[in-house]
């Protein structure tokens, strides 16, 4: 009869333990993925371009908007097909669907530090205005180095439409909004185009997207982080999504904070 007692306590007492640590765990795994959903939050229906012909860009401009067009295209059927996370989908895809209202042009009237600026004061629904800065025009620029800088820009159109819906974000966190989802761009990109566009970077054009290169080194931090809560001989990659993107939002927050022209942008001194 003790020993019936004793077992049944210990039965007892590995169920207790057992759901307490259930609890935690899914505590943490639903507070990341809250955090996450924040980010999908912002991503608000815009109202659509009322143009019916587009404005006349240079080619440079059409043929990275035409890769992100089908980078957009290609990722959704990755998603519907479950080889990709949601996670991985650049939240800046929607802003295509006023292709018509962008309204891309080379000028030298952009804040000083900057290399491309989405004129969000002059802007309108059906004028979206990007001014890209016009050594680049003489470069010749990449189509794919083209595409990844627009790529931070069209995520400012995207929250351009999200702050007149009335969501609440500031300067810091639209700049780390901008830069993860270049980071998100890049982790569509085929396995051969990224070590490329990422060498093109290095040797070519750091003066074009130096600071994005940095970042992209800075991610380490966030896949390191997210390794160490996997638990051993449970790695589910749909998770671990959820955790890089949650860390990065600090990693992104802080590298910004600690950049003289985004502290000056954001006014942050």
């Amino acid at each position: 009869m003790k020993k019936l007692v004793f077992f049944i306590s210990i039965l007892i007492l590995l169920f207790v333990l057992s759901s307490f640590l259930a609890f935690n765990y899914l505590g943490i795994f639903k507070q990341q993925n809250r955090k996450n959903l924040l980010l999908k939050d912002k991503n608000v229906k815009q109202e659509p371009c009322t143009r019916s012909k587009p404005f006349s860009l240079d080619p440079q401009f059409n043929k990275a908007l035409d890769l992100i067009a089908e980078r957009s295209k290609s990722s959704e059927e990755l998603q519907n097909k479950n080889k990709l996370s949601s996670a991985n989908i650049p939240r800046f895809f929607p802003s295509l669907d006023s292709r018509n209202c962008l309204n891309i042009i080379y000028s030298d009237n952009i804040p000083k530090n900057s290399n491309a600026w989405f004129d969000s004061e002059s802007s309108t629904n059906s004028n979206l205005i990007i001014k890209v800065i016009p050594e680049y025009k003489d470069q010749n620029i990449d189509n794919l180095v083209m595409a990844m800088l627009l790529a931070h820009e069209l995520t400012h159109v995207q929250q351009y439409f999200d702050i007149k819906a009335g969501v609440k974000i500031t300067c810091v966190e639209q700049e780390a909004d901008a830069f993860n989802r270049q980071l998100s761009f890049l982790a569509i990109l085929n396995k051969d185009e990224q070590p490329r566009i990422m060498n093109l970077i290095k040797i070519k054009y750091y003066n074009v997207l130096g600071t994005f290169y940095d970042l992209w080194i800075e991610q380490d931090k966030a896949s390191t982080a997210c390794n160490k809560l996997q638990p051993p001989g449970q790695f589910n990659q749909d998770s671990f999504n959820i955790c890089f993107w949650d860390k990065m939002q600090t990693v992104t927050t802080e590298f910004i904070q600690n950049i003289p022209g985004y502290q000056e942008h954001c006014k942050l001194k």
